[in-house]
């Protein structure tokens, strides 16, 4: 069940992550990786950086195990009243944040891109964010929807609602206009997306049965208990933008550095989505329910199963994005005013990056199994300890290895996060690793350095120039040796096969 759930999550994803390939293609070969779209990226980060708080982070992290308590105790209409609360209550708190928000654009621009100097550039950054600013308030509202429906192992509607910004800002994107015109249009495309997205929700939730409305304002246990748990996850989704502000911060002293990550970012958010959210927004009601009926033993199965799966594909995706990174940013991103030297220093993004992804993958399973358990306050003070270094190994490594370095700074707190996490999660007795994972692990290591060797030893034997049949081949022998050393090893069967 719980790979037929993530397959269904992953898929989706993978057509929304094409649709937003596309998108990406077609801003960078009409605004670069320049000035312009530096500001794109501004106006988008915006609602992104907060997002986190109202939308899919703290507000759904503490929201969905209270609801999927409530539905596995006393029954739907009782869960149907504490989501229309908390709509209530989501509602009043995004629409003062987003008008004191409004109001201190010119700050907050300021403060997180202080490596815009021109006045004009900050005065369109202000502008820009100012004109996206609303859609953080539908974006939330869809996560709450995509929550409910979530637990009620409805996964489709939510995963594919992304699609439809996607679309909005390819269809925007194809018109020929100048480059500051496009920037505008772009952001004033995400509020008309916002405004699908939502509807898109309402309607999957009304196909269901489930469609709530608002409701008066009151303050019940459960009520209690969700604003108990979002305070720490408030905070923890606070460390995490700040963590991703400082990024950018320094990122802004770096001529076209913001850019560079961006697009970096963009492929290694690929199989970070795939993988670990699927897996995360799966696992998370689920794990959630077994904790609350007290079965230890099925909730450690579908860790354990789900870390297997995630080891599985994110070991050697880590791997053949570091070997192949020059190729694939090529074939993706370099046409028009995305010239040969923006895909070099973007390859060297992404291989310091791509370094970081199984521990960010598997930091998505096990932040998901504290916030099942209802404990919100430890991956918040583990966060606290990875934005320390996060900014320590920044500020150390940007000045000899510039953008890459202020890439594999995360990377560096990517990994100390999964081990202190790991380490909590298994003192707690919340989780215990299957006897058989460590020989697994190894397994799956060894059949990702015999990858590695056939990409490397097929690269120096293409005589091909086509950039494009390169990457071709060099991904399907190295997909082909993989599974054939999988099946060597015997980490998969003809069984797992049959019953996945």
């Amino acid at each position: 069940m719980l790979i037929k759930h993530t397959a269904t999550v992953s898929f989706i994803t993978l057509i929304s992550r094409i649709l937003g390939y596309i998108r990406d293609v077609i801003v960078a070969a009409t605004l670069g990786a320049g000035l312009y779209n530096d500001l794109l990226i501004v106006a988008l980060r915006t609602p992104n950086l907060f997002r986190s708080i109202f939308g899919e982070g703290a507000f759904s992290a503490s929201f969905v195990p209270i609801y999927s308590s409530i539905l596995c105790t006393n029954g739907q209409k009782a869960a149907q009243n504490f989501a229309r609360l908390s709509q209530t209550i989501l509602c009043i708190a995004i629409l003062i944040f987003c008008t004191l928000l409004y109001i201190s654009m010119p700050v907050f621009v300021k403060i997180t891109v202080p490596g815009f100097t021109d006045p004009k550039v900050i005065e369109l950054a202000i502008t820009l964010s100012r004109i996206t600013t609303p859609y953080l308030a539908m974006i939330s509202l869809v996560a709450l929807y995509g929550s409910v429906l979530n637990s009620h192992n409805k996964y489709f509607a939510f995963a594919a609602a992304p699609i439809i910004l996607n679309i909005s800002m390819i269809i925007i994107a194809t018109q020929s206009v100048s480059k500051e015109e496009q920037v505008f249009a772009l952001s004033q495309g995400i509020l008309i997306a916002g405004v699908f997205e939502m509807l898109w929700m309402l309607y999957f939730l009304k196909r269901n049965g489930l469609l709530f409305f608002f409701c008066s304002l009151k303050v019940t246990n459960e009520v209690r208990a969700l604003m108990r748990r979002m305070i720490p996850g408030l905070i923890g989704a606070g460390v995490t933008q700040i963590n991703i502000v400082i990024n950018s911060t320094i990122a802004s002293f770096i001529p076209h550095a913001m850019s560079y990550l961006y697009y970096a970012d963009r492929i290694y958010q690929l199989p970070l989505g795939l993988l670990g959210t699927a897996v995360g927004v799966v696992i998370l009601p689920v794990l959630s329910k077994a904790f609350k009926l007290t079965n230890m033993r099925e909730a450690m199965a579908i860790q354990n199963r789900a870390i297997e799966l995630l080891l599985a594909l994110s070991i050697p995706a880590s791997a053949a994005l570091f070997v192949l990174s020059f190729e694939i940013i090529r074939v993706l991103f370099e046409y028009g005013s995305f010239t040969r030297i923006a895909t070099t220093q973007t390859a060297v993004a992404l291989q310091a990056l791509s370094i970081g992804l199984p521990a960010s993958i598997l930091i998505k399973v096990f932040v998901s199994s504290f916030h099942a358990s209802t404990d919100t306050k430890t991956p918040v003070k583990i966060a606290g300890l990875c934005i320390v270094s996060n900014a320590m190994f920044s500020l150390l490594l940007m000045h000899t290895y510039q953008q890459a370095g202020i890439a594999f700074a995360g990377t560096i707190s990517a990994w100390l996060n999964l081990v202190c996490l790991y380490y909590k999660l298994q003192k707690s007795g919340y989780f215990k690793f299957d006897v058989s994972m460590v020989r697994k692990i190894l397994k799956y290591v060894l059949n990702t350095i015999v990858m590695v060797s056939v990409m490397l030893l097929t690269k120096t034997m293409l005589k091909t120039h086509n950039i494009y049949l390169q990457l071709t081949i060099l991904c399907g022998l190295g997909g082909v040796s993989y599974v054939t050393m999988c099946c060597i090893t015997g980490v998969v069967t003809v069984k797992d096969l049959k019953n996945p």
